[in-house]
């Protein structure tokens, strides 16, 4: 909280002291701690001190040092300095922290064929910060093919469905049905616009968009022209592994990822959006983070008139677990928005329920004024669906979590609950668990 108190001063001399001060004394910033720097650095334009930020503090070794490399030299040669890229290349290959797509970079920089150095898988520790992301990483590198984003999705679901199950880690992507759904949406959304979606985690859903709208002609990233997709993450480590699997994928020049917490990154992308009078320009939304947060991001983006009339919005694990806030909002009368609910199963768990939301923009039928409040049985369900997101990040910091038999258990009690109160009652596509003798022992 103080590092990113610091980041939000003028002079940024003091964030970047308490770092060093921190680094001298062997204490490693995780990258939700550099997310308020990175963020700084992006606001204000200073994206060489970004890069470079990535090298100095992101790069602590293995397979993240390798990440970063990747991605800070990317950076140097988005900004034109292509001479900076291949000197931080040149020094990762000497110890061994060239991936294929440090490569891509080489190459694209100017460097000679003849003297691309080799890249190198590096090892990841299970018990290491982000393993379960680097390593969903190195299985995109080793088993999809460069440039093709179907082969790149498709490795990222096999990593979710054949590692992971069994472990208690839950890797959080909207894939198998619900990446039907993406498709779906991303075919549906207005043509022209931009599309922002928050919380990229490892770049999966982007990549989807990117090919969704780019098969309708709408990529628009030509010389002298803005990607068509905004993505937002909150930890910097995973937006730095999302912009690897989006550079192999071949469609990061579609997609700008903004590092830092919505609440702060979304205000000032609305605002950046009105100085070159874009908006409203938004004509697609997916809410992917913490589903608490769904109602306030939403407000981010309809109050300044940054979404376009017949928006979409996609709001993901609206059931597990859970957004009972934005659903009540999103469904009410007069709030501007015709929804539908879609109930199928989470991905990698057939036997448990999840619902994804599409709601359409209609402003012209949202209440003048304030939104009433919300009844004290919602905000009971708010709260339970908090508690049980806190349980399943427990994986990530050395607990127990949640099996698979309970989330199973919560999603049909969440529902019951749900439309006891009045929503969603007429849920398309009724979800229909695998049956028992079908469903892999966990």
């Amino acid at each position: 909280m103080l590092l990113w108190s610091l980041s939000r001063l003028p002079d940024l001399s003091l964030a970047w002291r308490l770092l060093q001060a921190s680094s001298s004394a062997g204490h490693r910033a995780d990258g939700l701690s550099l997310s308020g720097p990175f963020l700084a650095c992006q606001q204000r334009g200073l994206h060489a001190e970004g890069a470079e930020l990535l090298l100095e503090r992101l790069a602590w070794g293995g397979a993240m040092s390798a990440a970063a490399v990747a991605a800070a030299s990317a950076l140097f040669a988005e900004i034109g300095d292509a001479a900076r890229a291949l000197e931080v290349l040149e020094a990762a290959a000497k110890h061994g922290l060239m991936n294929g797509v440090s490569q891509q970079v080489w190459v694209a920089c100017g460097g000679a064929p003849g003297d691309l150095p080799p890249s190198r898988i590096a090892s990841v520790e299970l018990g290491e910060s982000y393993a379960k992301e680097l390593r969903l990483l190195q299985h995109v590198l080793e088993t999809a093919h460069r440039g093709d984003v179907a082969s790149v999705c498709a490795a990222v679901e096999s990593f979710g469905e054949g590692t992971l199950p069994g472990t208690r880690h839950w890797l959080k992507v909207a894939g198998g049905p619900k990446s039907e759904v993406l498709e779906e949406v991303a075919r549906r959304a207005p043509i022209g616009g931009v599309a922002v979606e928050v919380g990229t985690y490892c770049g999966y859903s982007s990549a989807r968009f990117a090919a969704a709208r780019a098969a309708r002609g709408q990529g628009r990233a030509t010389a002298g022209r803005a990607p068509s997709i905004v993505t937002v993450e909150v930890d910097l480590a995973h937006a730095v592994i999302a912009r690897n699997v989006l550079m192999f994928a071949g469609v990061a020049h579609e997609v700008e990822t903004l590092v830092g917490h919505s609440e702060d990154v979304l205000p000032w992308l609305a605002e950046r959006m009105r100085e070159k009078a874009l908006a409203p320009c938004i004509d697609f939304a997916f809410l992917d983070q913490r589903g608490s947060r769904y109602t306030a991001d939403l407000a981010s983006l309809e109050q300044p008139g940054c979404l376009k009339a017949g928006a979409i919005i996609l709001a993901d694990n609206v059931l597990k677990p859970g957004a009972p806030l934005f659903l009540w909002n999103v469904s009410r009368v007069g709030g501007g928005f015709k929804t539908e609910v879609k109930s199928l199963s989470e991905f990698a768990m057939s036997e448990v329920e999840d619902w994804m939301t599409i709601s359409t923009y209609h402003p012209e039928e949202r209440d003048e004024g304030p939104p009433p409040a919300p009844p004290q049985s919602v905000r009971a369900l708010e709260w339970k669906a908090e508690q049980m997101r806190a349980r399943a990040h427990q994986p990530d910091y050395g607990g127990s979590g949640i099996g698979f038999s309970e989330w199973a258990k919560f999603a049909e009690e969440m529902r019951h609950e749900l439309q006891s109160i009045g929503l969603a009652q007429d849920v398309r596509t009724p979800f229909r668990a695998a049956p028992r003798a079908q469903l892999a022992p966990r």
